[in-house]
């Protein structure tokens, strides 16, 4: 484990990612609600077949993008696309800011 100043960090091949998490979660639970937005419901292998497909089509479109942006709108598809932004190996830049990701070094 790297030590700079009093902080503790763990390697990046140690940390446990959220999509990680959510896939574990998958795993235990596949048809359990995972998220509810109004009339609109996805259980967890649901979003986490929807969210493997963008996935799949952001890394398609942009293999060597280190970010990818989203609007950030109250819906499913948010989370759907947060999520898929994570599993394609991608930071999430949230908001306004999304519409600057090429700017930012695309």
């Amino acid at each position: 484990m790297e030590t700079t100043g009093n902080t503790n960090l763990k390697s990046v091949t140690d940390a446990i990612l959220i999509h990680d998490l959510f896939e574990n979660q998958k795993l235990k639970t596949p048809d359990t609600t995972a998220v509810i937005f109004g009339d609109k419901k996805l259980t967890y292998s649901q979003l986490g077949q929807i969210a493997d497909e963008l996935a799949a089509a952001i890394y398609a479109i942009s293999p060597d993008s280190l970010v990818a942006g989203v609007s950030t709108f109250r819906c499913i598809e948010t989370i759907i696309s947060v999520l898929a932004i994570l599993k394609a190996g991608k930071a999430y830049l949230p908001g306004p800011f999304a519409k600057n990701c090429k700017r930012l070094g695309d």
